[in-house]
């Protein structure tokens, strides 16, 4: 047999700005770059994306340049997006983060709408010549169109454009590898259908091989979540036939530690800082306290849901309670009052939705195993779904009654709702995913409304009602004679 050669690619994913173990994985990265340094071997640092997310107060409060801060005392070499960057990030914000950054950004699938280029910044594939081996990188993220285009990006179908491309790309270097935050299922089909991608690193799905995974002539290897790992692929070349010889994979742990590493902690310490103050700007003043329940209406819910309601220009708007963390003290509001209780990536949508389809999802609003289920993803940074908040309806209901028959009316002003008719429904995009309550997925989007998330709509909400937000304005109502109207 030929002698080999090593490349290492050391590689990390779906950080989501949980900076605790930075530190950790920062010591895990420093070790192992200068083991394999004393080999004499070549190494770079790579990530696949949803290194940020606006859900903690460092990114929220600096736009992401506590990121792109981190970003920069790793050394990382190659990075590409995920679907937080792009859904959660405007455009001029990631080109004021990424020009002239010190590392290579590369997507294969986005452009820009408009110009149908890519920012000058941002590159389609990028090669490295290790060891007079020729390695090419390309990167993919995963396309939900509508939306990204709301955002300035067109995204295009990732086997589509990877069947074309990787064939004319095969032809300039030796080994193909693909960053790719896909998700394990769509990976495992892009192995099938484009044996010439010897390796995928994967992202997305948040899952961890422990070691090199195979499909066809394909390896594939992925490092979690959270940075909790560290990935790293040890690349075994020949080096007279310059031909991929055999990939090992593993993963390093991290430890949670936040200060187990002086440089990175003051890096976090210093934007904690200035997110603060930009954080610190006052919104309204509270004369009473507000409360949120996730089993019961409560004045924070409604206000939430009264503020959805008039974002999405609606006669009716329906919210689960769970996306408010807590309630609100007396006295004044800041921009990181509203971030700490209200901290998710979720959009806005007006749907349209059949009477019967909002009679369900209310039945089932007041049952236990809905507002008590736990939910994980899809944009929720919560515990459990909660009891759905509505305006513009009013509930009347018996709680002893059996589950689905507890609603006995539901008026839509002074009108019954009628199950047969369409109604216009301002909510959250979480709910049109089949998540909670699935009813609401049946509803045809008429319209998706980025940028904006729950606490900018909460801010404008108190600001604009300061007199009446804390009032609490019942809409669930127990049914008894006086109300049987």
């Amino acid at each position: 047999m030929d002698k080999v050669f090593s490349i290492h690619l050391l590689h990390t994913n779906d950080i989501h700005s949980h900076f605790d173990r930075l530190g950790s994985l920062y010591q895990n990265v420093r070790s192992l770059q200068r083991s394999i340094d004393e080999r004499e071997e070549p190494h770079l640092l790579l990530d696949i994306g949803d290194h940020i997310d606006r859900e903690r107060l460092e990114t929220e409060g600096t736009h992401g340049q506590v990121n792109r801060a981190v970003l920069d005392r790793f050394g990382y070499d190659l990075i590409t997006f995920g679907n937080n960057e792009l859904l959660t990030v405007s455009k001029a914000q990631l080109n004021e983060l990424y020009q002239e950054a010190p590392f290579s950004v590369i997507s294969t699938n986005i452009t820009e709408v408009n110009t149908q280029m890519r920012p000058n910044w941002l590159y389609e594939e990028q090669i490295y010549t290790l060891n007079a081996i020729k390695i090419g990188f390309l990167a993919v993220t995963i396309p939900y169109e509508e939306v990204y285009e709301l955002m300035g990006w067109k995204l295009g179908d990732p086997l589509t454009i990877l069947q074309k491309k990787v064939a004319s790309f095969r032809k300039q270097v030796d080994i193909v590898i693909l960053l790719s935050h896909l998700g394990l299922q769509n990976d495992d089909q892009l192995a099938t259908h484009i044996p010439e991608i010897d390796v995928i690193i994967g992202a997305h799905t948040h899952h961890l091989l422990t070691q090199a995974k195979r499909v066809g002539n394909t390896y594939m290897t992925a490092a979690g979540k959270f940075a909790e790992h560290l990935g790293h692929i040890e690349l075994q070349v020949c080096p007279q036939t310059r031909k991929l010889v055999h990939v090992n994979a593993a993963v390093i742990a991290t430890s949670s530690d936040p200060k187990a590493e002086p440089e990175i902690d003051a890096i976090l310490s210093h934007y904690k800082y200035e997110a603060e103050k930009t954080l610190a700007e006052p919104v309204c003043t509270l004369s009473h306290k507000m409360e949120i329940s996730w089993e019961r209406e409560s004045p924070l819910g409604n206000a939430l849901v009264d503020g959805i309601r008039d974002w999405v220009g609606t006669d009716i708007a329906l919210v689960n309670s769970g996306q408010i963390l807590n309630g609100l003290k007396e006295g004044q509001i800041t921009r990181k009052d509203l971030h700490a209780i209200c901290p998710h990536p979720i959009h806005l949508v007006k749907v349209a939705l059949k009477g019967q389809d909002i009679r369900q999802a209310l039945e089932e609003s007041l049952l236990e195993a809905f507002y008590g289920k736990k939910i994980k993803g899809y944009g929720f940074r919560g515990d459990v779904l909660g009891q759905l908040c509505v305006a513009g309806l009013q509930v009347v209901y018996q709680p002893d009654a059996s589950a689905y028959q507890k609603i006995k009316r539901i008026y839509v002003g002074q009108a019954l709702l009628k199950d047969d008719k369409i109604y216009e429904v301002a909510t959250i995009d979480m709910l049109t995913f089949g998540v909670g309550f699935t009813s609401i997925q049946k509803g045809a989007i008429i319209k998706k409304f980025l940028p904006g998330f729950l606490r900018e709509v909460l801010a404008q909400h108190l600001q604009n009602n300061k007199k009446q937000v804390v009032r609490f304005d019942k809409r669930y109502v127990i049914e008894h004679p006086g109300n049987m109207r």
